[in-house]
C-alpha cells in the first residue's frame, strides 16, 4: 500500500473514533452510566465497528454455533489485539471487561470507559468479589459480556489457562457460558504467521498509536470468529469446570502461529455429555477470591 493511502486509511479510522466518542460521550452524560445506557451504547459501538471492520479491509467470517440474541450470555474467548473487539462488536452488541490498568491508559483508558466496558483491578484481591457481582448486575440485566480469561492478548503460539473466578458471575446470574475462538487468518492475501503476526495482533509493550499506523497499512485481513456449544451454568455449578470446558472448545478451534497448519479450524464443541463426564475429575471451586484476575 502506498503512503498516501495508509494516510488517509488512518486519519479516517482516527476520524472515526473521535465521532464515536463524541456521541457515546453525549449519551452518557444525558443518560448516565447505567445499565440502560451501556445496552445502547453496545449497539452504538456495533454501528461504528462495522464501519471500522470495512475501512481496516477485514473481512469477518462467522461460523460454529448461531447465536441466540434473545438472551445475554457471558462470552469466553482467546484475546489477540484490540482489532478482537472490533471484529466481535460487529456481529453483536456487548459490553467488554478490561483491566484497571488499560483504564489508567491515556486515550486507551477514555476509549474503553466511554463504550462501557467493565473493569477489574488485577493488582488486588479486595475487589474482585464486587466486580463479578457486578459483571453478574450485567448479565441480569440483559448485557451481553465478552471476557478474555487469559487474562492478557497474546502473540498467537498458543491459548494460555483459563482464570477462573469471573465465570463465577454466569453462575450468579443463572445465564450461560458462551465459548468463542478467534483466528486471524489471511493478511494481504497471505496467511498469517510469525513473519507479518505483528501487524495484527497487539502484545507485550506494544504501543497502541504505532501499532495502528502499520494496521493502516494493510490492504486486506480475513478473521474467523467460531463460536461453540454454549455451557449451561444452571448444570455446570462449577467455576473450575466451566473454565476447563471453555478453555477446551476455544484452543481447540485455534491456530497456533508454532504450527505451519494455515488450513482453516474445524469448530470444537463440548456437549453436556462431555461435562458430565469431566465433572468427577475437576477438583471442587475454590473461592472466588482465592486468586486474583487480570483481564486483557
Amino acid at each position: 500500500m502506498n503512503k498516501a493511502k495508509q494516510v488517509l486509511k488512518f486519519l479516517g479510522v482516527n476520524s472515526m473514533i473521535g465521532g464515536y466518542v463524541l456521541q457515546a460521550t453525549a449519551m452518557r452524560k444525558i443518560q448516565g452510566a447505567n445499565w440502560s445506557n451501556k445496552k445502547k451504547t453496545a449497539l452504538l459501538l456495533r454501528k461504528y465497528s462495522k464501519v471500522g471492520m470495512k475501512l481496516l479491509g477485514f473481512e469477518v467470517i462467522q461460523d460454529g454455533e448461531v447465536l441466540d440474541e434473545s438472551e445475554a450470555r457471558l462470552y469466553v474467548g482467546n484475546h489477540l489485539s484490540y482489532t478482537d473487539i472490533l471484529a466481535y462488536s460487529s456481529f453483536l452488541p456487548t459490553c467488554f471487561v478490561t483491566s484497571q490498568e488499560i483504564r489508567e491508559t491515556p486515550v486507551l483508558g477514555y476509549l474503553c470507559d466511554v463504550a462501557g466496558c467493565l473493569f477489574v483491578e488485577r493488582r488486588s484481591r479486595e475487589n474482585l468479589r464486587k466486580e463479578v457481582a457486578q459483571i453478574s448486575e450485567g448479565l441480569e440485566n440483559g448485557c451481553n459480556v465478552v471476557v478474555y480469561p487469559e487474562a492478557t492478548s497474546t502473540n498467537g503460539d498458543e491459548v494460555l489457562r483459563f482464570k477462573r473466578p469471573l465465570f463465577g458471575s454466569a453462575l450468579y446470574a443463572g445465564k450461560k457460558v458462551q465459548p468463542f475462538t478467534i483466528n486471524y487468518e489471511t493478511v494481504d492475501g497471505e496467511p498469517v504467521s510469525p513473519k507479518n503476526r505483528d501487524y495484527l495482533f497487539w502484545y507485550g509493550d506494544m504501543d497502541f498509536v504505532p501499532h495502528l499506523w502499520e494496521l493502516c497499512g494493510r490492504d486486506s485481513v480475513r478473521v474467523r470468529l467460531t463460536f461453540h456449544k454454549p455451557l449451561d451454568s444452571k448444570e455446570i455449578d462449577d467455576v473450575t469446570l466451566l473454565a476447563s470446558l471453555s478453555h477446551e472448545a476455544v484452543s481447540g478451534a485455534f491456530v497456533s502461529m508454532k504450527s505451519e497448519t494455515t488450513t482453516t479450524p474445524t469448530t470444537a464443541g463440548t456437549s453436556q455429555a462431555d461435562a458430565e463426564q469431566l465433572s468427577h475429575q475437576a477438583s471442587s471451586a475454590s473461592e472466588i477470591g482465592s486468586e486474583a484476575v487480570s483481564l486483557i
